[in-house]
């Protein structure tokens, strides 16, 4: 009876696992089905994004050359009018703005001795300024078609630059979206991986991962999740915690003065502006001691508990997965990529860091 009753537990936990691995089946199926239809909605978005890029890159180079062209033209019309100008008083011809009784007296005067030179004479003085201002007026038009050409070779090259920096950005935006549907659909995996192990059994560390990783978004849940371990004959690596510190000798604490915007300590809520207060249970006043707990208790790839206060004075505990930044590890599912992150930092005097006013 015993043993009939132990196959009937043993085909009835079958069944079980068979049932939930066909659910966890579904559950990813679904899961991969919606990411792909996100994914599809981020590439149009992306594609739209760079196709209003591209023409508004156009209508810039558009304008562009269009000034361009009408400067190079103003600047030639004002050349063409300064060498008829000098062509003119080259010849003798007198350019009058606003003609006055003087001035027609001194204009007969002129006419009266003009006539009185001899014709040879007169013929190659105007010959004369006359190649003259043909010369100049050849000289401005050749000038003014530079001007133009530069001004348009300028004008495209800085329109083209701009169309490639909006190409790239739509680009940058197309490689994010797909790496954050990628990091979506690994975490939905993984997470369906966890559930379906669940039934059979799991062990205390992999309940605490996690429960510990419902705090971080996808981009390191899933790699929480696969449980990845560091080789046994590997070096270990320096631990990469997320944020750094700021020491108050009078009062003896340390307070988080800098942080990488969305790592792993900004996952778990870590904030500028909080005091550190233990890690993993050992009480930590100083940046000595927070080194010693920080070499004696956190492990890459494993968790530690941290234990902060606000600066309203709310005390919470943070779960922290300890990851690396050492480049040798790099691919590898615990590497934080600082390049990838950007670091907000507190802006703070080393006089009010070593020593501030007691209360």
């Amino acid at each position: 009876e015993a043993r009939r009753a132990l196959e009937v537990a043993e085909a009835e936990a079958r069944r079980a696992l068979e049932v939930a691995e066909a659910e966890a089946r579904d559950a990813l199926e679904v899961a991969e089905a919606e990411a792909r239809r996100a994914l599809e909605v981020a590439e149009a978005e992306a594609r739209r994004a760079l196709e209003v890029a591209e023409a508004e890159a156009r209508r810039a180079l558009e304008v562009a050359e269009a000034e361009a062209r009408r400067e190079a033209a103003n600047r030639f019309h004002g050349m063409k009018e300064i060498a008829l100008v000098m062509a003119a008083s080259a010849s003798g011809s007198e350019v009058e703005e606003i003609p006055t009784l003087e001035d027609a007296v001194c204009t007969r005067e002129c006419e009266e001795k003009a006539t009185v030179l001899d014709p040879v004479l007169e013929v190659e003085h105007m010959r004369d300024g006359g190649s003259e201002s043909v010369g100049r007026r050849r000289m401005a038009e050749v000038e003014s078609r530079s001007v133009c050409d530069s001004r348009s070779a300028v004008g495209s090259i800085s329109c083209i630059k701009s169309i490639c920096d909006d190409e790239e950005e739509a680009r940058g935006i197309l490689l994010e979206a797909k790496e954050s549907q990628w990091d979506h659909i690994c975490s939905l995996f993984e997470e369906g991986r966890f559930c379906v192990k669940s039934r059979v059994g799991t062990t205390e560390e992999e309940e605490r991962m996690l429960s510990a990783s419902r705090s971080y978004s996808n981009e390191y849940k899933w790699r929480m999740l696969k449980m990845v371990k560091l080789p046994p004959d590997t070096q270990p690596p320096r631990p990469f915690i997320g944020f750094s510190l700021a020491e108050f000798l009078a009062e003896s604490f340390v307070q988080v003065d800098g942080l990488y915007l969305n790592g792993p300590a900004y996952q778990v809520g870590i904030r500028i502006g909080d005091t550190l207060l233990s890690i993993e249970g050992e009480q930590v006043t100083s940046i000595s001691e927070v080194r010693r707990a920080v070499s004696k208790h956190c492990r890459v790839a494993d968790l530690a508990d941290l234990v902060l206060r606000r600066p309203d004075g709310a005390v919470y505990c943070a779960s922290l997965w300890v990851m690396t930044a050492e480049l040798r590890f790099k691919g590898e599912p615990y590497f934080f990529d600082i390049s990838r992150h950007k670091s907000i930092q507190r802006n703070r005097h080393t006089e009010e860091i070593e020593v501030t006013p007691k209360k």
